[in-house]
């Protein structure tokens, strides 16, 4: 696995954005692939558009209690600066020069209206340090880092230290995150006006389950093969949430594709999610830890590729 982040300077525009940029960021990379770099794009969705996709974008938090985050300004008519990040995933990795070239090309198109201007770029793996990508312009990479996955490095530290086993777990949510079926989530919303709250071993799952998808390599290294399930004991694990930054639940508007529309044209949907902080009472199973550590870099739940099921995580 692999992050590209990138730096870009967003100028002013006739249209609000959203609070979240997820979807607009997705839609951005998939139409760049899409128009410049059609060959990849078979490399990123495997399995087509409803299977996971070795790609994901890490958009700025939402403005959430306890998320300290300072959402860029989305007043119409204001610029400003953007930092956001691109993960790839397994198979993918290797292809991550192209995502870039990619997105420079597509930065001809702009951004939801806006002139959008690259000013930095970087890669970074699990256990390494983000090394600059220099680029002139908007297409010539002047410097391709040998960068070599760490994951191994990172998965020998957590097995070094499994004998330390946490209290508790910390997720500090700085995304929407929708882990319910939508049968569950409907009727939660129409009964009690909520979403479900997540157990311990649901999130563990949904985590299990993108790493067999995306990240074979270190599942097995995990020992974690197709059947594998957390166990009704840790699915019964339900979480705190502290008073200094409530979990609490956001809705996400975004816009999306119509399909089957001609001319094309987009219709705007409601997303809901859960954001702020959860805490889990910690197990005996030292594979807690790794798959929650592990779950920062691969995401959890629904809509990961926009943006969403993005967290930090602390063991204490």
């Amino acid at each position: 696995m692999l992050m590209l982040g990138l730096t870009s300077s967003i100028g002013p525009g006739r249209r609000e954005l959203p609070m979240h940029l997820g979807g607009v960021l997705h839609g951005m990379v998939e139409a760049g692939v899409l128009a410049h770099d059609p060959a990849i794009l078979e490399v990123l969705r495997p399995a087509g558009a409803q299977a996971p996709a070795r790609f994901s974008v890490q958009a700025p938090p939402v403005d959430a209690p306890g998320n300290n985050a300072v959402e860029p300004t989305t007043d119409v008519g204001a610029g400003f600066e953007l930092s956001f990040g691109v993960l790839l995933f397994g198979a993918a990795v290797p292809f991550w020069p192209r995502v870039l070239s990619a997105l420079l090309l597509q930065a001809r198109n702009r951004l939801h209206g806006r002139q959008i201007d690259y000013t930095n770029a970087t890669v970074v793996t699990p256990g390494s340090e983000p090394t600059s990508v220099w680029y002139e312009g908007a297409t010539t990479i002047k410097h391709l880092p040998d960068l070599r996955l760490a994951w191994a490095r990172q998965h020998a530290a957590l097995q070094a230290d499994a004998d330390s086993l946490p209290r508790l777990h910390h997720l500090l949510l700085r995304s929407p995150l929708l882990l319910a079926s939508r049968s569950a989530a409907r009727e939660g919303l129409q009964r009690y006006g909520q979403l479900p709250w997540p157990s311990l071993g649901s999130v563990l799952d949904s985590i299990a389950q993108r790493l067999i998808a995306l990240e074979p390599e270190l599942a097995q290294a995990l020992q974690i093969g197709p059947g594998w399930s957390s166990g009704p004991a840790t699915r019964s694990v339900m979480p705190l949430t502290p008073a200094q930054s409530p979990a609490e639940q956001i809705v996400w508007t975004y816009r999306a594709a119509a399909r089957g529309v001609h001319p094309p044209r987009s219709r705007s949907l409601e997303l809901p999610g859960i954001v702020g902080t959860l805490i889990f009472p910690g197990g005996n199973d030292p594979l807690e830890r790794a798959l929650l550590h592990w779950g920062q870099w691969i995401g959890v739940g629904q809509k990961t590729t926009m943006g969403c099921g993005q967290y930090v995580y602390r063991a204490s």
